[in-house]
């Protein structure tokens, strides 16, 4: 098709009188045109009465001498509106005779890609149901608008000139600023002649200062070293102390366990606070490996009735919780005749008549009938 057909053609019927294509504008200038309108119409009263319109199509090809259509948007009586373009899409389709139906494509600002043949496509059915379809195509060309660029350049070169003429002023604006600065300056020079005797005087002050932190570091140094010497006799009373109220365990994961000294007198209630003077608690079973390495270690202290450890169900019955966190105990290993106590035994012990496996006794307050102990968890 000629790239300088007429709009005037575009709007000849091709096929059906009661299709219609209009475009607006009929060519782009390019910087000009602010819009770009394809409308697509199919008029009722131009058609058969019994036929009934299925759905109005527009495609775009930009190659006018062998064009291959794209799919732009459609509406249909079963989808409605749908568009696979940028473009504003509206559109509307109508069963009854006498009303028109339309769809139209809108883009602002349009460019070169826009240029080319717009098809519109209607699709009918008769009462038979056999579907009937008419076309028609017109083409939008294009101009580019060398003039107004020109313009543009023009009106861009006068605004320089102005902005050159700003500029000057300014410039001379900030001549005058900085003689005055250079002003400012000679006179901060004599400010800056009396700060630096002030700075001197401060120094030697500074001096003075430092030599005397020097001396109290040094008293620091040999205080720190009576500080130290003074631990280390605490840490050492600490440490017989520890082991004359307790036999300690070598290390198991990062812990050591206290076995306090046997004794028939023993307050429940107490022992944990005592384990937490030492950094630590009543001991907590954990695992399997954990019971184990406790069994071997309480086997070389056969003068034991039993050794208490972290557990109770004095709340309730059956359900044993750790003394200091509240939480459930995680293992229990029972003797073979364990827990028969009921409601009147609610503390947990490693019984060594039952080869040191877990029994349950009463909570002691006091003086009781057995050497007993307890057995702290101390982390290391």
């Amino acid at each position: 098709m000629n790239s300088v057909l007429p709009l005037i053609l575009a709007m000849l019927a091709v096929t059906d009188a009661a299709l219609q294509i209009a475009v607006n504008p009929g060519a782009l200038q390019f910087g000009n045109s602010r819009n770009l309108n394809i409308r697509c119409s199919y008029s009722k009263e131009q058609r058969p009465a019994p036929s009934r319109l299925h759905y109005l199509l527009i495609s775009f090809a930009s190659d006018v001498e062998k064009p291959v259509f794209r799919y732009l948007a459609s509406i249909s009586i079963v989808d409605g509106l749908d568009k696979d373009t940028e473009a504003a899409a509206a559109g509307h389709i109508n069963i009854t005779r006498g009303e028109e139906s339309w769809l139209s494509l809108t883009w602002s600002y349009p460019f070169f890609n826009r240029v080319g043949l717009y098809k519109c496509e209607a699709n009918s059915l008769n009462l038979r149901g056999d579907a009937s379809t008419v076309s028609k195509i017109v083409e939008v060309g294009g101009v580019k608008q060398l003039e107004g660029s020109l313009f543009d350049v023009t009106q861009n070169h006068s605004m320089d000139v102005e902005q050159l003429k700003n500029d000057r002023g300014f410039l001379f604006d900030v001549v005058k600023n900085q003689s005055r600065d250079l002003e400012q300056l000679n006179t901060n020079k004599g400010l800056l002649f009396d700060a630096v005797e002030q700075l001197k005087t401060d120094r030697r002050l500074l001096i003075d200062a430092i030599h005397k932190q020097s001396r109290d570091f040094e008293q620091l140094k040999t205080d720190q070293g009576s500080l130290k010497a003074s631990f280390l006799k605490i840490n050492s009373r600490f440490d017989s102390a520890t082991h004359a109220h307790f036999s300690v365990s070598p290390a198991h994961n990062g812990r050591r366990y206290y076995l306090s000294r046997a004794s028939n007198f023993l307050v429940f209630n107490e022992v944990d606070t005592v384990c937490a003077l030492y950094g630590g608690y009543l001991a907590e079973v954990d695992d399997n490996a954990e019971f184990q390495f406790i069994k071997s270690f309480l086997a070389a202290y056969p003068q034991y009735t039993g050794v208490l450890c972290s557990g109770t169900d004095e709340v309730t019955e059956s359900h044993w919780v750790n003394v200091r966190s509240k939480t459930q105990v995680n293992y229990i290993r029972w003797g073979p005749h364990d827990p028969n106590g009921g409601r009147k035994e609610n503390c947990l012990f490693f019984w060594q008549k039952g080869g040191w496996y877990m029994a349950d006794w009463i909570c002691p307050r006091g003086k009781v009938g057995h050497d007993i102990g307890y057995l702290c968890e101390i982390p290391e």
